[in-house]
């Protein structure tokens, strides 16, 4: 397969002029995606760092973030995007345990990036990169990446059931994941794709900026989603393929229905978590078909409804290089039909993940009796059309991102006088989840405070909505908590919730 900077260099050779992505008002054509990665990948090697160097980056979706992203692919190094809303000891761990040489990040997120630095101890240099990076003028030129085995970047997952961990993936994988959409969705270069998603995540790049080098399309890109103006934004670009995750669906079903639903050029849209009540009204309303899929970033795309294999509430038959099954808590197939984990295996090399940086035994033990275990509750029919049934691992999904149930935990942890502390999701009325915490305390707990507590020390995405104080939790006879209980109570008449206070009204 190929690399994304070799694609570039190709596209800028045969069609210099042509536009790629429109993002923050800006046009770049693939005469500037090629000359601008040139020029900050020559500079990153002037600064010593080149094939194997580490580069963390912290950017807002920006021409900035892609340029960066591309240079840093041409002077063989490895990049390590950060979610932006990291902060605190969240955001000095990731930078501990992936000990980049250098830290390039927009100027709004540098002070953040320094102190987390500075209360870990550690030494990277911190770059501000200015919007006139991408214009530096060097001389000579620089080749692109050829090798699609090397490791292009390391993106930290949720750290489900613990630390975040480092997934390091070849070029040849994220290829692979753009590739997948293109071909099973049926993109051409005619198609222009828009994406809200962060650059810092594996989807917004691969399905959808590669995805539309691949098929020479195009790709407009914005810092924000808007439910609202959404469709009146899909007419004004001319788009024709979206692509939607976790509560974006039910976000635009939800809207009151308006002439603009169809009053536009979409045609298809693809991703996951479309809810399968909805469905097929989503398409009717909107006037597109729908392509569910499943995949994660250590897999990359598994399964996903094709034009010519399609069944409603399914995320379509597994992809043609991967095996997959579903096994039961013996790691032994179940019965068609039946459910259990979703395991999966590459049919080639360097399809998947490379394994969890700096963690070989957590490598070791996601790849038990040869499979990928996904942690992920699923079943195939006799069809072969896999159905998803939610995660069996303790992470919390809220509006796109995976939440870690004990990272939560730990947050609250250091909080006053904390005995006990548990994190679970419970159903949110706009899809997904939204996170409650059950806390033992001696004391009554001022919640205002622990919600600020909680903002400092978390991503915005993952501070609780709901918060119940109780004088024990519930646990098995081996001490273990039975979050089950709690998630089956659900919102309780005695729980407080944060986005319900108003200004000057009293505090439960």
């Amino acid at each position: 397969m190929i690399t994304p900077t070799a694609l570039v260099a190709r596209r800028s050779a045969a069609t210099p002029d042509r536009s790629v992505v429109r993002v923050e008002e800006r046009s770049l054509t693939y005469h500037d995606l090629d000359t601008g990665s040139q020029a900050i990948g020559t500079w990153l090697l002037q600064r010593g760092i080149g094939s194997g160097g580490r580069v963390a980056t912290m950017f807002a979706n920006s021409p900035e973030a892609i340029l960066t992203w591309l240079g840093i692919e041409r002077a063989g190094a490895v990049e390590i995007p950060i979610n932006i809303a990291l902060r605190g000891r969240l955001l000095a761990e990731q930078l501990e345990a992936s000990k980049p040489d250098l830290v390039l990040a927009q100027p709004e997120f540098t002070p953040t990036l320094e102190a987390a630095a500075t209360a870990a101890g550690l030494g990277p240099a911190i770059e501000r990169v200015e919007p006139d990076l991408a214009a530096i003028s060097l001389s000579g030129s620089l080749e692109p990446a050829t090798d699609d085995t090397a490791i292009a970047m390391i993106l930290f997952t949720s750290g489900t059931t613990g630390r975040s961990k480092g997934v390091m993936l070849p070029h040849r994988s994220t290829m692979r994941l753009a590739r997948g959409i293109v071909d099973n969705v049926g993109l051409g270069a005619d198609d222009v794709l828009f994406t809200t998603f962060p650059l810092f995540h594996i989807a917004a790049r691969f399905v959808s900026v590669v995805a539309a080098m691949l098929c020479d399309g195009e790709v407009v890109i914005h810092r924000r989603f808007s439910a609202s103006g959404f469709w009146h934004t899909c007419r004004a670009e001319g788009v024709t393929a979206i692509h939607y995750l976790g509560t974006l669906p039910m976000m635009l079903y939800n809207q009151r229905a308006a002439a603009v639903d169809r009053d536009h050029s979409v045609r298809v849209a693809y991703g996951a978590g479309l809810p399968p009540a909805v469905a097929e009204d989503f398409e009717k309303r909107f006037g597109l078909t729908s392509h569910e899929l499943y995949g994660s970033t250590e897999q990359g795309m598994v399964a996903i409804n094709r034009d010519d294999a399609r069944r409603t509430g399914s995320c379509g038959r597994p992809v043609s290089d991967v095996d997959l099954e579903i096994h039961n808590e013996s790691d032994h197939p179940v019965e068609t039909g039946d459910w259990g984990e979703i395991v999966v295996r590459p049919r080639a090399a360097h399809l998947f993940f490379a394994g969890y940086d700096g963690m070989p035994e957590a490598t070791l033990a996601s790849w038990g009796n040869l499979w990928f275990h996904t942690g992920d509750l699923g079943r195939v029919d006799t069809d072969g059309f896999l159905f998803f049934g939610g995660r069996i691992k303790e992470a919390i999904r809220r509006r796109g991102e995976n939440i870690s149930a004990w990272e939560v935990e730990r947050a609250i942890s250091g909080f006053g006088d904390i005995a006990d502390v548990a994190a679970v999701g419970v159903p949110s009325q706009i899809g997904e989840e939204e996170v409650l915490v059950a806390i033992v305390a001696k004391e009554p707990i001022d919640w205002a405070a622990l919600v600020d507590h909680c903002a400092a020390e978390l991503p915005s995405y993952a501070v609780p909505r709901y918060f119940r104080q109780l004088d024990v939790l519930p646990r098995t006879s081996t001490d273990r908590v039975e979050k089950y209980k709690l998630v089956a109570d659900g919102v309780t008449a005695d729980t407080w919730d944060r986005t319900s206070v108003q200004e000057g009204a009293p505090r439960r």
